[in-house]
């Protein structure tokens, strides 16, 4: 359990499920199976050149698998993750589209507050957010509904087991999957 999160402003998770769509929809894909490294590293740039994915060392980074700065448009993925994103790990193509969370929803003063976790509603939470963008992302509802098998799931989308077993549950208990 988190010790603290950022607050931010208030988003329902379906909100942030379409959010995620939308985003990916702007690369149509054939697969269910998003070319994560190939959109960040290539076609994001070329549409958006502001955007910076850059590589951090691991000393530099320590435990932060990743870091947003949205005052340089920039997303660090520590060399490990980025290494792991090349070879098309799950965990760290999970962990750029979590990131993609944090780059397009949270860029107001407000994300910059330090809440106990206790005292911060989940639907306020940065992290609650990114997660769901990530999950959204790369494993959309109507892929979901095709696969609800965890283990599946993650073979068709390239997410780990465990992350796709998490959105087939939370998809379950919001009633949008038997």
């Amino acid at each position: 359990m988190r010790v603290r999160g950022f607050e931010v402003s208030p988003r329902s998770a379906k909100e942030i499920w379409q959010l995620a769509e939308q985003f990916r929809a702007i690369v149509p894909t054939r697969t269910n199976f998003f070319p994560l490294y190939r959109f960040a590293a290539v076609a994001l740039p070329k549409l958006w050149p502001e955007f910076n994915l850059t590589i951090g060392e691991m000393d530099e980074m320590g435990n932060a698998h990743a870091l947003t700065f949205h005052e340089h448009t920039e997303i660090r993925l520590r060399e490990d993750v980025y290494d792991g994103l090349r070879r098309e790990n799950g965990r760290d193509r999970f962990t750029l589209a979590h990131e993609f969370g944090h780059l397009f929803m949270h860029n107001n003063a407000l994300a910059r507050r330090f809440r106990s976790a206790e005292q911060l509603p989940p639907y306020r939470d940065s992290e609650w957010q990114a997660d769901h963008y990530g999950g959204a992302f790369l494993m959309p509802l109507a892929v979901v509904q095709k696969f609800p098998d965890a283990w599946r799931l993650a073979t068709e989308c390239g997410v780990s087991e465990q992350a796709a077993q998490v959105r087939i549950n939370y998809l379950k208990k919001a009633g949008q999957i038997q």
